[in-house]
Order: C-alpha cells, then structure tokens, then sequence
C-alpha cells in the first residue's frame, strides 16, 4: 500500500500544479486584454494597474511552471 502512495501523488501533484498555471495565465491574460482595451480609449490609472497586474499574473504561471510543473513532469518520464 505505501508502494502506491507515491504513484498516484505523482499524477496529482502535476494536475494540480497544471490547474494553477492554467488559472494564472488565465488571470493574466484577462487583466492584460482589460487593461489594453481601457488605455486604448485612454490611459488611465485603472487601466495600467489591469496591465501591471496581469503582467505579474503571466510572470507567476512561468515561474510555477519551470520550477514545479516541467520538473515533475520530467520526473514522470
């Protein structure tokens, strides 16, 4: 029984791992495309925060998905 613990945590670390890249991209692109449609009618304060917060949002999906999610896919291989 111990010897299975391992072989189904595997599978669901890198679907939980996928789910967050996912949903941070996801994040990311909506606040980006927000963001460019308000400073293509005008820059305005709300505007370039929607731009600067889906920046991050994109940076953070890259950063999970080198650190954690192309490592444990490589490790399932």
């Amino acid at each position: 029984m111990r010897n299975l613990l391992p072989e189904l945590v595997e599978p669901l670390l890198v679907l939980l791992y996928g789910a967050i890249v996912t949903a941070l991209t996801a994040a990311g692109l909506g606040a980006e495309l927000t963001g460019l449609a308000g400073v293509s009618g005008g820059a305005d304060t709300q505007s370039l925060w929607l731009l600067y917060l889906g920046a991050v949002g994109l940076a953070a999906a890259v950063v999970v998905a080198r650190r954690r999610l192309v490592p444990q896919i490589a490790a399932a291989f």
